[in-house]
């Protein structure tokens, strides 16, 4: 396994090794809780100890704010790309545009090589890409898995950090792969290696990340995290049964799911929870991934929470919200318990709610430390029902897809042994956009089923009743201008 990972991972180091002369990126600054290669050249005196505040920066990164190297209020780091791309799909709208904050996502205004919204999304990802590379060379390289256990741990982590990053970088500035997997995509940039990145494609890019992945699930086989911002093995398969699943190899995407199921290590949040427990906080038994914000490390205003939920004192409190659209919300049966999630305006009272909050007060947290989540078990249903189906096996896809159902409506439940297999996949598609709303997994479940979205009347700046296809340029990044003009290899 080992050397037909390395081989691969060579293959795609020869086609980026494109030596340029270097001059300063626009993409490079480093927190200083990073170490340099410098700081720690031995690797045979590295103590792992010290190379941990490389990792517990990079984790730091996906939640700070300025990331995407501004200092708009939409830029804090992962949750404000889900919220973006979930906006740019449609399912969620915004209540008003009275600040501005992600405005243009909204109005599908901000895909254009000058706008600010691309290069935010660039610059945080091959933010992260740089650092993980950094920690590669510190670990003496990227190509193989280092023997020692607690090293290999470290490298596990950074692998699926990277891939991750590329991953979402890839579908965002690329074509589906299923569609045109030869479109010229992004540069890639490994460890060990100067210069700029030479553009791949979006094949070659799905390349790397699934030999990040393999080795990072290599790499973490008996790591024990201590706490659930760290990715640990399940996390790691989570990732790729996702990247499987983008790339329509459903067989591997339903193994991989199945074995974070079968493993029982995070159970569903239960139908009688759905809208009392909420999403708020990292220790909820189904959040596989997860950010333990707190009053010393949340950004504050500018946090996922301050943009979406009207208890917590910032924008959707004073009238930006974030909302489900309304023909969305109108889909959902009264036998649904998710229905509860919205009010009557298409608010996430009870999905993403403070749980400090007094119910007839809105704005009363102004110590912004709800939680962040990045992956839950119920993902991994959805990806295995999926991809069974997809796979043409069915009755098994019903069979994991109504464990899941059981958890949020019976009724419906009753009614999977006798769907047909597309009927079956537009329940799930269904699903999909109902249960991670907010999450920041609208607009690739909209391109992977190549749909076309018509936006609710609750949409504004003209958008309420347009159509938008999943083909639609709009929903695709052109790379940003200060990249084209910086790197020659860019076509």
């Amino acid at each position: 396994m080992k050397n037909k990972l390395t081989k691969s991972l060579l293959g795609i180091a020869v086609l980026s090794m494109t030596f340029t002369s270097c001059s300063e990126s626009f993409l490079d600054k480093e927190p200083t809780s990073f170490l340099t290669p410098e700081q720690l050249a031995d690797i045979s005196k590295l103590n792992p100890d010290a190379l941990k505040s490389s990792i517990s920066g990079l984790y730091s990164l996906t939640f700070e704010f300025g990331t995407g190297g501004t200092e708009d209020h939409d830029d804090f780091g992962q949750k404000s790309y889900d919220i973006t791309m979930d906006l740019m799909s449609g399912d969620m709208a915004m209540k008003a545009e009275s600040y501005g904050w992600f405005s243009d996502a909204s109005r599908l205004q901000g895909h254009r090589t000058t706008a600010l919204r691309t290069y935010k999304f660039w610059r945080y990802h091959y933010r992260l890409i740089k650092n993980t590379n950094l920690i590669f060379d510190i670990l003496g390289g990227d190509q193989v898995i280092p023997d020692k256990a607690e090293l290999a741990y470290y490298y596990g982590q950074a692998k699926a950090m990277r891939a991750y990053s590329y991953f979402q970088l890839v579908n965002m500035y690329g074509k589906q792969y299923t569609k045109d997997p030869n479109d010229l995509a992004i540069p890639v940039y490994l460890a060990n290696i100067e210069g700029l990145g030479s553009q791949l494609t979006v094949a070659d890019v799905y390349s790397l990340i699934e030999t990040d992945l393999l080795q990072a699930v290599e790499a973490l086989d008996g790591f024990t995290r201590t706490n659930k911002n760290e990715i640990n093995q399940d996390v790691a398969k989570g990732m790729l049964a996702y990247v499987y699943l983008q790339m329509g190899n459903n067989p591997e995407a339903a193994r991989l799911s199945g074995e974070v199921i079968a493993n029982n290590k995070f159970p569903m949040l239960a139908k009688a929870d759905v809208s009392t427990t909420g999403f708020n906080n990292w220790s909820s038994p189904n959040w596989m991934w997860a950010i333990d914000l707190t009053i010393d490390n949340s950004p504050a205003l500018p946090t996922f929470w301050g943009q979406v939920d009207k208890f917590t004192y910032s924008y959707a409190w004073a009238g930006d919200a974030k909302i489900i659209d309304s023909d969305l919300f109108a889909s959902i049966p009264a036998t649904d318990a998710r229905k509860n999630w919205f009010d009557a305006d298409g608010l996430p009272v009870w999905k993403f709610y403070d749980g400090k909050r007094d119910a007839s007060e809105s704005g009363i947290n102004k110590t912004w430390d709800n939680d962040e989540v990045y992956m839950r078990i119920e993902e991994m249903y959805l990806i295995n029902a999926e991809a069974l189906a997809r796979d043409n096996r069915l009755p098994e896809a019903k069979t994991s897809f109504k464990v899941f159902l059981n958890q949020r409506d019976e009724t419906v439940t009753a009614m999977v042994d006798a769907m047909t297999e597309s009927v079956f996949l537009d329940a799930v598609l269904y699903n999909w956009r109902v249960e991670m709303w907010g999450e920041g997994r609208s607009l690739l479940t909209m391109k992977r089923f190549d749909k076309t979205y018509k936006r609710g009347a609750n949409h504004l700046s003209g958008m309420a009743g347009v159509e938008v296809a999943a083909t639609d340029e709009r929903l695709i990044f052109e790379i940003p201008q200060a990249e084209i003009l910086n790197n020659p290899n860019v076509k």
